[in-house]
């Protein structure tokens, strides 16, 4: 639903000089945004995915599921073409604009593959391969899924006891390592969490994905048989999942012997509840369809991840040259969860020909959660040597990535309307091609 926020200017007085004041228009409108959403799998092996694979993925949203597949390496390691055809997908992915789920594994879960996968010491000899190209093209990795284990590398069946605790804990051990540090990776189970956090943690690098997601009572085995225990793996989750990322896809259920849990109902509680940031587009269709025929499929979209709206923006109304001006910034976040990778929300100032002056950076917007709202403010040094005249507020969260910050399309758009500020005649509004939204708010330097 629509919400107006209030849109007028209000003039008050802010440690001595006058301060200009605006509200923002909140929009339902369900945009595209990076590193939230829908997902589609491009083709059964990354490695082989073409630019028209992308664009299908595209489709669905931003982010590209990427299984690597290393089925012919279960017993030697990756050679230098491997690795170099990795780092090309990585390129081919930037030039898109997309961003990946990223997970390596040895089988494709059918015929007589089911399982099949390498020893603990292969195992962590190809994670120290692929380590220096993940670490190249890290701007690009939205999550790193664990894989490696059992069919589509989802951690359990392993055909080489990969699936025993110890052997899940040096895997998961070496993947930290080879991890960029501002990166997450995912696990399976709430068991699987507990090797590093028996208790729910503040600021995990750890989260999980679900790739049975409302399919029956347990998830298919996600959580445990016991209700009780069941019930407790669910809250340590729910805890979790505030900082760490949590995602996957819906699977097939069946509807004889288990209740369906497929209505909008279920998928609005349970995505607020585990704070999901992903979820797969095309498996299992029903759901789909369901949330479609029961009207929220539009909610889903617009809540997976972060909606950050704008609420209130503050400026001073005039200053001189040689003084500090003050600016500050509110928005609050409407989806089911903070974002998942470091990114800052900054202030652009610019003259009147759209010159950018100076830009400001405020906090990570990553320790913005699910109904968080968060005031930013700035003092801007106006040089002695700035022209006289009128200076144009903008509020902008690229990404952190040097590759990826003045790209556009990997910025995040707020979620709030276009309009005209009464009084001022001044526009606030999303420009696509800078990346930034203009508040509507100028700073008048004499």
């Amino acid at each position: 639903m629509l919400r107006l926020l209030i849109a007028a200017v209000v003039v008050c007085l802010c440690a001595g000089a006058q301060a200009t004041s605006v509200g923002f228009v909140a929009s339902g409108s369900d945009f595209r945004n990076p590193e939230r959403g829908f997902w589609r799998e491009a083709n059964g092996d990354f490695l082989k995915a073409t630019a028209s694979d992308l664009d299908y993925a595209a489709g669905a949203g931003t982010v590209i599921y990427a299984p690597v597949r290393l089925d012919a390496y279960r017993g030697r390691d990756l050679p230098k073409s491997v690795l170099d055809a990795l780092a090309t997908q990585f390129a081919l992915v930037r030039a898109k604009g997309l961003k990946l789920i990223l997970r390596f594994a040895y089988n494709d879960g059918f015929s007589g593959s089911v399982g099949l996968d390498a020893s603990v010491a292969q195992v962590l000899r190809h994670i120290a391969q692929v380590k220096p190209v993940v670490a190249a093209n890290k701007d690009v990795v939205f999550v790193w899924e664990m894989g490696f284990i059992g069919p589509w590398g989802e951690g359990h069946s392993s055909s080489s006891g990969l699936s025993a605790p110890a052997n899940k804990k040096k895997i998961g051990d070496a993947l930290l390592a080879a991890l960029p540090a501002d990166r997450k990776l995912m696990w399976r189970t709430p068991d699987d969490l507990k090797l590093w956090y028996p208790q729910a943690a503040a600021s995990p690098r750890i989260g999980m994905f679900n790739d049975c997601f409302l399919a029956d009572t347990t998830d298919v085995g996600t959580f445990s048989d016991d209700a009780a225990r069941r019930s407790a793996e669910k809250g340590y989750l729910a805890a979790m999942t505030k900082q760490a990322p949590f995602g996957g896809e819906t699977c097939y259920y069946d509807k004889t012997t288990v209740g369906e849990r497929t209505g909008c109902a279920d998928i609005l509680a349970e995505g607020a509840r585990f704070h999901m940031s992903f979820l797969g587009r095309d498996w299992y269709g029903p759901f789909i369809d369901g949330w479609r025929a029961g009207g929220c499929l539009d909610d889903v979209s617009r809540s997976l991840g972060y909606r950050l709206q704008l609420t209130k923006a503050t400026a001073s109304e005039s200053v001189l040259r040689g003084s500090d001006a003050a600016v500050s910034v509110t928005l609050r976040n409407v989806g089911w969860a903070a974002p998942v990778n470091p990114r800052r929300l900054v202030l652009r100032i610019r003259s009147a020909d759209g010159t950018l002056v100076k830009t400001l950076a405020g906090r990570d917007l990553a320790t913005l959660g699910a109904s968080a709202t968060r005031t930013e403010s700035w003092t801007w040094p106006v040089p002695v040597t700035l022209p006289k005249g009128s200076y144009f507020l903008s509020a902008a969260a690229p990404d952190a990535s040097p590759s990826l910050a003045g790209r556009p399309v990997y910025a995040i758009r707020f979620a709030n309307g276009a309009q005209t500020i009464a009084g001022s005649g001044l526009k606030q509004g999303w420009n696509a091609s800078l990346g930034e939204f203009a508040l509507g708010l100028q700073v008048k330097v004499k």
